[in-house]
């Protein structure tokens, strides 16, 4: 009898066909070449708005307009009496939470009451 050594079997490795991205899947490509899109429309209503871009891709850069387009001439006055209306949100609900709590301890001492009464 020789002296044999055992070969360990090698498992076969199946290789799965790779594929190429699907749509979407690629960052960049196809959305301009990196360049701004977009032109001044002939019926776009804000005469302010001013074109940014090159290379004839252009798109309109239209001006703040409604609330929010200017800053508030007193800022401090509007974040006092923001934070006077979400103290009072705060106060509102913790009466609101200390009433159901004092309606649920009610409940309890009824129901616990009706138990005693119903054992006499």
């Amino acid at each position: 009898m020789k002296n044999e050594i055992a070969t360990p079997s090698v498992p076969t490795v199946t290789y799965l066909r790779r594929r190429g991205p699907r749509k979407g899947e690629t960052w960049g490509q196809g959305q301009g070449g990196g360049r701004v899109l977009g032109n001044v429309q002939s019926n776009d209503s804000n005469g302010a708005g001013v074109s940014a871009g090159t290379n004839g891709a252009r798109m309109t850069m239209t001006k703040q307009r409604g609330q929010g387009a200017q800053m508030v001439a007193d800022l401090d006055a509007v974040k006092a009496r923001y934070a006077r209306v979400k103290a009072a949100e705060r106060r509102a609900d913790a009466q609101a939470e200390a009433a159901e709590r004092r309606a649920a301890r009610e409940a309890e001492s009824f129901a616990a009451l009706d138990a005693l009464l119903d054992t006499l």
